[in-house]
């Protein structure tokens, strides 16, 4: 999986930009989009083109959509969307008919799910996984499918509006980095059926990208919190953990929404009851998190303190309007219905209104913790902890 660091568009950036491209040479594959005609095994051929990912907080905007399609056009480039959002399992159907009801009445498990469209879906999975696509069946991660017990055959229900719950087969099982880590991926003809329309990353493509390119993004792209990334981007460690390894790592459960607004959920009790607890601790006093949170964020409060900084952590935002366990979606920007990593109660705001300390964003990172201050989205209050 291909990690990335921001690279926000300005002129000055364009102009280095295109001295770096002058001594980068890739191997290039024949840029005819192939008509897959069965399942063989082959390496990603995007991986012999340059390309540049056009991701925005959230979603896509329609007008970014439009721009990207124009410019598309205008050079000649290879243009692919891709979809996100996070279902609600409910029951697996397996093969000789037996049927798994996976939850509570009323609860769902929540799966993270990414769609491609099937054009090109080649250019980034291969010929085996995008045959299974085109088939109108799903690509399951092997974790996800070691937890649930899912083998080729099975299908999978989850719920939908309006139609209450749809199911889908699952048609391939591959290791979690084939499908860049999400939990089950689908075509996006697939994905309209369970409600998936939101757009979270374009990516263009072509034989070398130029300065064209960039100067008809800069031009036409004027939306803020746009990021541009390419396949040679360093990424700085502020990266989180994908769904399936934060499951393996904190574990997984099921939810219910609390009330009609779909914001705030309530989280099976039996898991809560295991993994949630409630503790004092240095600076911030009585705080409520995953019971896997309490070494390092003990530790990392314990060495602020040491080093003079605690009184640049705010006791009193802390208790307004922070806190670490708050079982609820992301609402802030539109995350397809992604629950917040506070559900998990890995994640903590302390600092609400006033800015941390860099010094105590180092010690955070230090002692395993991603600060989203440097997010597409940026959310400057919070920590994450991604290595217990």
């Amino acid at each position: 999986m291909l990690l990335y660091h921001v690279i926000r568009v300005s002129k000055r950036f364009i102009l280095i930009f295109v001295i770096a491209l002058s001594i980068h040479a890739p191997a290039f594959a024949d840029d005819k989009l192939e008509d897959d005609t069965g399942p063989v095994v082959t390496g990603p051929a995007i991986n012999n083109y340059d390309k540049i990912d056009i991701i925005q907080s959230g979603s896509l905007y329609p007008s970014v959509v439009k721009a990207i399609e124009d410019i598309s056009s205008k050079l000649n480039l290879n243009t692919a969307y891709f979809g996100r959002a996070t279902l609600g399992m409910v029951s697996i159907t397996h093969s000789d008919g037996l049927i798994n009801t996976l939850t509570k009445e009323g609860y769902s498990i929540p799966i993270s799910v990414f769609t491609v469209d099937n054009d090109v879906a080649n250019y980034f999975y291969g010929q085996e996984i995008t045959y299974i696509l085109k088939s109108n069946m799903a690509v399951v991660s092997e974790m996800t499918a070691l937890r649930h017990s899912l083998v080729v055959g099975d299908s999978i229900t989850f719920l939908t509006e309006p139609k209450g719950s749809n199911s889908l087969q699952v048609g391939l099982i591959v290791p979690d980095q084939y499908i860049n880590w999400t939990e089950v991926l689908m075509s996006r003809d697939l994905g309209f059926e369970f409600g998936i329309y939101r757009i979270k990353k374009a990516t263009l493509w072509t034989k070398k990208l130029d300065e064209k390119i960039f100067i008809e993004l800069y031009k036409n792209i004027k939306t803020k919190k746009i990021q541009y990334l390419t396949k040679t981007d360093i990424n700085k460690g502020d990266w989180i953990l994908p769904a399936a390894l934060l499951k393996n790592k904190f574990g997984e459960f099921s939810v219910k929404n609390r009330d009609t607004s779909s914001k705030w959920v309530i989280v099976d009790p039996e898991w809560k009851a295991i993994n949630i607890e409630t503790k004092s601790l240095p600076i911030i006093g009585t705080t409520t998190c995953h019971k896997l949170m309490w070494e390092p964020l003990e530790g990392a409060l314990n060495q602020i303190q040491s080093e003079g900084l605690a009184h640049t952590l705010s006791k009193e935002e802390y208790y307004g309007n922070g806190g670490c366990y708050a079982p609820r979606r992301i609402t802030r920007v539109n995350a397809g219905g992604a629950l917040s990593r506070h559900t998990w109660g890995i994640a903590i705001d302390i600092n609400t209104r006033s800015s941390y300390h860099p010094r105590v964003v180092e010690i955070f990172n230090d002692w395993g913790f991603a600060w989203g201050g440097t997010w597409t989205s940026p959310d400057a209050m919070h920590f994450e902890l991604r290595s217990p």
